[in-house]
């Protein structure tokens, strides 16, 4: 049985050394760059791409990124359109401060595995559906918030 080399190899020193320069660059960047550097305004979500609402229990969109509103809306149920499709986006949906609420969104659509099939709303996968509801499961009508990227 052949026993362990006694240095590292070529390859395995480069690997390392590569290691080094790229962790060093992120930590130096970290430390480097802060909200001074940063200016007013230069991250917004127009240019992160993420899109976002802030929904009342009535259905209202109180707060958002932009271009998004409600289709359609029945008691703890709201279909909203974004301006933008929706598929390979992550979508979160939470609640806005009551305990106890559960929320849960899925893009409409009803195509691939990503989507549902949305009949009370648009079924287009610039859609999504939000269910809210209480801690018995029943659905119920309360704030939330929802964003995509």
């Amino acid at each position: 049985m052949k026993r362990f080399k006694k240095g590292p190899s070529p390859a395995m020193i480069v690997a390392m050394v590569a290691l080094v320069v790229a962790m060093g660059g992120s930590a130096y960047a970290g430390v480097k760059i802060g909200t001074k550097q940063i200016k007013d305004k230069a991250v917004t979500s127009k240019k992160t791409d993420r899109m976002w609402a802030l929904v009342t229990s009535d259905g209202t969109v109180v707060k958002q990124s932009g271009g998004i509103s409600l289709a359609s809306k029945f008691t703890g149920g709201y279909y909203l359109v974004f301006p933008k499709s929706l598929l390979g986006r992550s979508l979160l949906a939470t609640p806005s401060a009551t305990s106890g609420v559960s929320v849960a969104a899925s893009i409409c659509g009803g195509v691939n595995t990503q989507q549902i099939p949305c009949f009370a709303g648009p079924n287009s996968s610039s859609s999504a559906y939000v269910a809210v509801s209480d801690d018995t499961g029943t659905l119920t009508d309360e704030r939330f918030y929802i964003q995509a990227w």
